[in-house]
């Protein structure tokens, strides 16, 4: 067996090269290792999951490990962050169309200082909310920036 780089004759068990320490690789390259790769260099691994699931149940003692110096066990604060923005992005653009609809709907009060609800909706309706016809348009406008932005 020869090394990949330098063609140095090498024995079956090294794992680097003893002439120009390059890592043997023994195993192929396959597109489930590829992306796994890609993932463990994202800073993507068990420990995420880890994370994130003491995040959302016991938040301070993940604050008070990480700070006091255990770090091993969770995830890297800067890839954790990045990785979760990318997936909210992500969530967030293939679903806005469900998100600015849901927005928009207005639900009618019974009474709103003494009007009834066919005064106030009449009323809503010709509001003029920073020049949008009404609070719904508005409303809509401010979701579509803001998942634009």
């Amino acid at each position: 067996m020869k090394c990949k780089n330098c063609e140095f004759e090498l024995n079956q068990k090294d794992d680097f090269c003893r002439e120009c320490g390059a890592k043997n690789i023994r195993e192929r390259t396959t597109l489930k290792r590829l992306f796994s790769n890609l993932l463990n260099a994202l800073g993507w691994d068990s420990n995420f999951f880890v994370t994130f699931r003491m995040l959302l149940y016991q938040p301070h003692i993940v604050f008070k490990e990480y700070i006091n110096g255990t770090r091993k066990k969770h995830a890297n604060p800067f890839a954790f962050f990045a990785i979760s923005l990318a997936a909210s992005l992500f969530v967030f653009n293939h679903y806005s169309e469900d998100l600015i609809e849901l927005s928009t709907i207005t639900i009618p009060q019974i009474e709103i200082e003494q009007k009834t609800n066919s005064e106030y909706l009449k009323t809503a309706k010709t509001t003029n909310v920073l020049g949008y016809k009404n609070q719904a348009e508005f409303t809509k406008a401010m979701i579509k920036f803001q998942i634009k932005y």
